[in-house]
Parts: structure tokens; sequence; C-alpha cells
């Protein structure tokens, strides 16, 4: 295993290789992919994505080599890898976004990884789905719509027709908050298709 590489305004030829690279030690900058191969080469994968040395402090500028990355492995019809370096593209964003104090669009950045994944896991919108609609609502519901007819079987009937705005309801359900019915059905959307561009994604693997 070669123990690094410098690139530093490379232009690699279409159909280039690399075989047994270190690219854990690697340092990269301006360098064009056009549908480079990797074989047997080692990467420092860490919270699901790939790190490249000396990224820390350069986020600009990885953010151009990520999204490289990025479109050689689309090229490639490489899903696995093009989804991990979008996640490692989306990152950089997000810390360039804190340091330019733009806190707004870093939280929904922040959303977008916590809730959706940056739509590359379909189990994180799936955990917050079962989460949000099989629990928390529920005893929401249970608390803040005080009935004579609430119960917590009421009250779970309520939820799971929020949860999934696509089917018919009941007419016997009767809501006192419209607003909180809304927001569980605009956020159970939000999370709905986060799981299917999530399980495409992984299909698409």
């Amino acid at each position: 295993m070669v123990p690094y590489l410098i690139l530093n305004s490379v232009s690699l030829p279409k159909g280039f290789s690399f075989k047994k690279i270190n690219f854990s030690e690697t340092k990269i900058e301006s360098t064009y992919l056009d549908n480079v191969n990797f074989h047997e080469c080692k990467w420092k994968i860490n919270k699901e994505r790939i790190v490249l040395k000396e990224e820390k402090g350069n986020e600009e500028k990885y953010l151009n080599v990520y999204r490289e990355f990025k479109r050689n492995f689309d090229n490639l019809k490489n899903w696995e890898y093009s989804g991990i370096f979008y996640i490692s593209e989306m990152e950089m964003r997000k810390k360039i976004l804190w340091k330019e104090k733009k806190y707004f669009s870093w939280i929904f950045y922040q959303f977008y990884y916590l809730i959706g994944g940056y739509t590359q896991n379909f189990l994180k919108p799936t955990f917050w789905f079962i989460i949000l609609n099989f629990i928390i609502f529920p005893f929401i519901y249970y608390f803040y719509e005080p009935t004579i007819t609430n119960n917590l079987s009421n009250s779970f009937q309520k939820s799971m027709a929020n949860s999934f705005p696509f089917l018919k309801e009941s007419k016997n359900i009767i809501y006192q908050n419209w607003h909180l019915r809304s927001f569980q059905i605009f956020f159970s959307t939000i999370l709905l298709t986060f799981i299917i561009l999530g399980l495409r994604k992984r299909f698409k693997q």
C-alpha cells in the first residue's frame, strides 16, 4: 500500500486507475477526475462519510474536492461511493455556513442530516417516523385533547390517521387542535419522503 500522494492541480485522464493507494493520507487540491477508477484503495470513513487529509480548515477547497469525487463516481455508476462523497460534500457546506455565521441555513442542513440522513440513509427517517407517530404524538393527543371519549386508543388512532395522510380518515375522529394535526401531517410527509428517497438510494446501490 503506497503511504500517500499529493495531487495539486492535476487533470487525470479518462480511465486512469489508482491501485492500493492510501487515500486517508493523500492531499488533494484542484484535481479533475473523469471516470477515474480506484482498486483496493484505503479510505478513512468517519460518521458515514469519507474524510480526506487536511480538510479541516480548508472546507471551501475540499467542498470542490468532494464534489469532484461524487461526480466521478456518479459517472461510474458507483452509487455507494457517490453517496458517501455526497455526505462529505454536504458536511463541508454545513461547516462553511457555520463559519460564515449563516445559522438559519446551517440549521436547515443539520435538520437534513439528523432527520433525513442527506437522503442516503433510510434508517434515520424511519426511526423518527416510528418514535413520533407511534409514541410521541399519541401521548400529545391524549394530554392536549382531553374529551370524554378521549383515551390512548383514540389518541393512537388519531396519530395513525395523520402519519399516513394518503389514507382515508375515519369520520369518527374528532380534533380540537387543528394546528397540531396539520403539523403532524406536514412532518410525517417529510419523513415519508426521506424514507422513500433513502430506500431508492439503497436499492440503487
